[in-house]
């Protein structure tokens, strides 16, 4: 996981900046020139504003996790905390109005 984790950020961080590229917003656009770790601080102020996206400090203490010796993953999440995410995620609400129609 040591090694997995900057890889994984290293991806993300390039992933935020090719979407926000395509992006036809100029506030994305914008985004898209930000360095790697302005990228990351901005995951961070979008995940607490709108907690639809992992925050900065979620993946890292998660990843702390993850390497413990005593880690299971029974102890991550529940399906309760998925349907409330679901509830109010943009994007499955935005599906369930195309379906229902």
């Amino acid at each position: 996981m040591a090694i997995v984790f900057p890889l994984f950020l290293g991806y993300l961080g390039v992933a935020c900046r090719g979407l926000a590229i395509q992006d036809a917003d100029q506030e994305a656009q914008r985004i898209a020139r930000y360095s790697f770790w302005k990228i990351m601080m901005e995951l961070e102020r979008v995940g607490r504003r709108t907690r639809n996206v992992p925050t900065f400090g979620f993946l890292v203490m998660g990843t702390l996790r993850w390497i413990s010796p005593r880690f299971h993953p029974v102890n991550e999440g529940s399906t309760e905390q998925a349907l409330a995410y679901l509830a109010r995620s943009p994007a499955a609400i935005a599906a369930s109005m195309r379906e229902s129609h």
